[in-house]
């Protein structure tokens, strides 16, 4: 395996807690997902989700409706005896302009910093948000939800993976991308996709983009999970 490295850009602490914290956690028999993890009191939830697919911004959403940030971009997943657990990660955020501007009610997209010099994606740091909260404890793990979106979803629709299917949709979502190939580790991590599935809900969740059904799509979800909103914190 070869690593190319480009001056300028973002700073390799981006890279260091993300990918390459990845690679090593991977190397110690723990997979990692492209997921963003939330919580309330009773639930916690992953969303998985391909680049610019809606992650961040249904994350963004759910927290305004009182879920709690666990992590953001990369889950790690620890199998104990009861289940999986999993820690906290890291508590930003990484918006788009699109996002920011229609969620944060006017706050100056501008003024936060850049997680690329050549992109427009920005970067929230989620403790310096009143309304916004972070969950700093281990938690166990609910269930999984596989975000879809795109024109061609005029419905909304949740429905239960089978399990043939989500060890797919699983291994297609490793944050370190085909490098378990290339480090021997396929074996294991489909012995532990296949756990997983046995053992977590996962499920699909097709909606149509633009901001319009978002909230309709984020009840939705909610609903199937257990969780109750937070009006109280919804901005």
């Amino acid at each position: 395996m070869k690593v190319y490295w480009h001056t300028g850009g973002t700073g390799f602490e981006h890279y260091l807690h993300g990918i390459g914290l990845a690679f090593w956690l991977e190397l110690k028999g723990t997979p990692c997902l492209h997921a963003s993890l939330l919580s309330d009191d009773h639930h916690t939830i992953g969303l998985i989700a391909s680049s610019q697919t809606g992650k961040s911004t249904t994350t963004l959403r759910l927290m305004q409706y009182g879920m709690s940030l666990v992590a953001d971009d990369m889950l790690p997943l620890y199998r104990h005896a009861k289940g999986w657990r999993v820690y906290p990660g890291s508590h930003s955020l990484r918006l788009w302009p699109g996002t920011a501007h229609a969620l944060m009610n006017g706050r100056q997209f501008e003024e936060l910093p850049r997680v690329h010099e050549k992109f427009e994606k920005r970067r929230i740091n989620i403790t310096t948000q009143n309304h916004l909260s972070i969950c700093e404890h281990p938690t166990a793990l609910s269930s999984l939800y596989l975000l879809s979106r795109g024109p061609s979803s005029r419905n909304i629709t949740i429905r239960t993976l089978a399990p043939s299917e989500a060890i797919i949709q699983l291994l297609k979502h490793s944050l370190i991308g085909d490098a378990p190939a290339a480090l021997g580790l396929e074996e294991h991590r489909l012995r532990m996709m296949s756990r997983l599935v046995e053992d977590i809900p996962i499920k699909l969740v097709e909606y149509p983009s633009g901001f319009e059904r978002l909230d309709s799509m984020c009840g939705m979800l909610m609903e199937d999970a257990g969780v109750c909103p937070n009006d109280g914190t919804h901005k």
